[in-house]
């Protein structure tokens, strides 16, 4: 694939992203919405970057929580589908 065809697949949603990053960033200043309503994207970006431990931390236990009970119902599955099956 030549980089032209690379670039006019790949540029319309990179447009669409920054341009809604932007109307986002500039709804925000000029409505002069409180941040603890509607932050702007440097807001939650700073966030973002300050409480990434804190973050990274209750990802993990959500996807090990998610991953546990996963395996906990594909288990109880698997013990009746014996019964379903005849």
């Amino acid at each position: 694939m030549r980089f032209a065809d690379r670039l006019r697949q790949w540029l319309p949603p990179v447009a669409v992203i920054v341009a809604c990053v932007g109307a986002w960033e500039l709804g925000v200043a000029v409505l002069r919405v409180p941040e603890f309503i509607l932050p702007g994207p440097r807001a939650v970006c700073a966030a973002l970057l300050r409480w990434r431990g804190a973050i990274w931390f209750n990802a993990a236990q959500t996807l090990y929580t998610t991953l546990v009970g996963f395996a906990l119902a594909l288990a109880g599955d698997m013990r009746r589908a014996p019964q379903c099956s005849s």
